[in-house]
């Protein structure tokens, strides 16, 4: 079974590779499953989790299918427009030739968050707030089921003692991109997402609907009331001057290369 594993993850890390030679992108193999390419419609998304990724998933559909009925939906018809909306882009590995070949000159995109309220959203909906959910996976996480100050700092302690990297809601983002930043043709912030989104669509020739209004969470997204944590409003509720420094420092690698603001009471934080 050993052998069998490592003989497919050969095959799927010469692929990776063949494919991103073909691309003339420097692809990272770990990372290209968080691509969702769209072939037709010229646009590939790099999801980041705990960045509005699920509002960009459910945004890219309406404005690729106009199906603006999705912003009304009850809970259990959100799960299902969300997988429908996932199912609309390809994986990077399921591309055929051609649309690799097209790669290249697709609209590539991503969408990053202030480090501050990302991870502090990240505490909040998978290790304080879900703490009463049946089966919860983050159970045993420093933290856990304590929305507080002091639960958010035992968090933080669990952060830089070797807990950064275990769940991709809270690696830093420069992390989870699948190729380096110069690459993209856009970096969205989740704080200008109103100013910012409508450049991609219409670098990739689509149109936006007249109702659209990206100026907060997608409105589908209030049938999940556990993802609605306004971690923004919440800063200074959670923050210290200590944590605000250990927390800049764990993703100092994002505040950089994304052009965020150590100073919390910056204009949005960028």
């Amino acid at each position: 079974m050993k052998i069998a594993k490592k003989i497919h993850r050969q095959k799927e890390s010469l692929r990776v590779r063949m494919a991103a030679f073909s691309t003339s992108l420097p692809i990272n193999r770990d990372t290209s499953k968080h691509l969702l390419i769209y072939p037709e419609h010229n646009l590939v998304y790099n999801r980041i989790k705990k960045a509005a990724n699920s509002s960009i998933l459910m945004y890219n559909l309406e404005v690729i299918r106009h199906n603006i009925g999705i912003s009304t939906l009850t809970f259990p018809r959100y799960r299902k427009a969300k997988n429908e909306a996932r199912a609309l882009g390809k994986d990077f590995r399921e591309l055929g030739v051609r649309e690799l070949a097209k790669l290249r000159q697709s609209i590539k995109y991503t969408v990053v968050r202030n480090p501050y309220t990302r991870v502090l959203s990240a505490f909040r909906q998978k290790v304080a707030i879900r703490a009463m959910e049946e089966n919860n996976s983050y159970r045993g996480t420093p933290g856990y089921a304590d929305d507080s100050a002091q639960g958010f700092r035992e968090f933080v302690n669990f952060l830089e003692n070797a807990g950064l990297y275990k769940n991709r809601h809270w690696w830093p983002q420069i992390d989870l991109l699948a190729i380096p930043p110069e690459y993209f043709d856009f970096i969205v912030h989740v704080e200008r997402l109103a100013s910012e989104l409508p450049q991609v669509y219409k670098g990739a020739g689509l149109s936006i609907p007249a109702s659209m209004d990206f100026s907060k969470p997608h409105k589908a997204e209030k049938t999940d009331q556990r993802k609605i944590t306004s971690s923004s409003k919440l800063v200074e509720a959670y923050y210290d001057e200590d944590l605000l420094n250990r927390v800049a420092n764990l993703y100092a690698s994002d505040f950089e290369s994304f052009g965020y603001s150590r100073d919390p009471d910056s204009d949005i934080g960028i």
